[in-house]
């Protein structure tokens, strides 16, 4: 069943909002807040009508507030659990293909709304902070192959951050690879020099040293 855009968006804003009741009129106001307050309930009531059969099997729904049913499983809260349960010392799971597709990708990339925002770079950082643990623990683990592609990927979702670069280069450097992890830290300097003035925080003798002392 296709759902139109402003139910869909509905949809999002309870579900990622389970487990809380939002009264309709802040619903309304977030999800059209260039429109006078009558106009966004209509426009809600409307959104909610095209959902069908769906509205009361997603939602609770009364004549003050909605919300989505707790019963039901949301993906962005499986994929948090997931970030949360890779980066467990004691986890010893690679990047599968689901997970790798779940890493690679941003909340609703391709959706502009600003009440998104502040979700979005929330779950941003947990990726991000995931995929550099995961490398960090299977450097230590000398499992060099997952680490390197954990940390690459956080690389390609963060260019500027260098907290993932730091992740790939010591991967390296823990493998054996100094060169590559010497051209890829000269890589990061010319990148900070270009766009920021300034130096990375670390570098690769700190490193050498820090996965020396980890691994011995």
């Amino acid at each position: 069943m296709a759902i139109a855009p402003p139910s869909q968006r509905v949809l999002v804003l309870l579900g990622l909002n389970q487990g809380h009741s939002i009264r309709r009129s802040q619903v309304a106001g977030t999800l059209w807040p260039e429109s006078r307050e009558p106009a966004a309930l209509s426009n809600l009531r409307s959104a909610l009508w095209k959902l069908g059969s769906l509205r009361d099997s997603l939602l609770e729904v009364t004549n003050e507030v909605l919300s989505f049913k707790v019963s039901i499983p949301i993906d962005i809260e499986r994929h948090k659990a997931l970030a949360r349960r890779l980066t467990e010392p004691a986890s010893d799971a690679g990047l599968d293909h689901a997970s790798r597709r779940l890493f690679d990708e941003d909340l609703l990339p391709g959706w502009g709304d600003a009440w998104l925002e502040t979700e979005r770079e929330a779950y941003r950082h947990l990726r991000l902070h995931a995929l550099e643990t995961i490398s960090h623990h299977r450097t230590m683990a000398g499992r060099f192959g997952e680490a390197i592609e954990a940390g690459l990927i956080a690389v390609s979702a963060a260019p500027f951050r260098e907290s993932a670069h730091r992740a790939v280069i010591q991967a390296l450097v823990a493998e054996g690879n100094r060169g590559e992890a010497l051209r890829r830290y000269q890589d990061l300097c010319e990148l900070f020099d270009t766009e920021f003035g300034v130096k990375p925080s670390f570098s690769v003798d700190q490193l050498s040293t820090g996965v020396g002392t980890a691994i011995s």
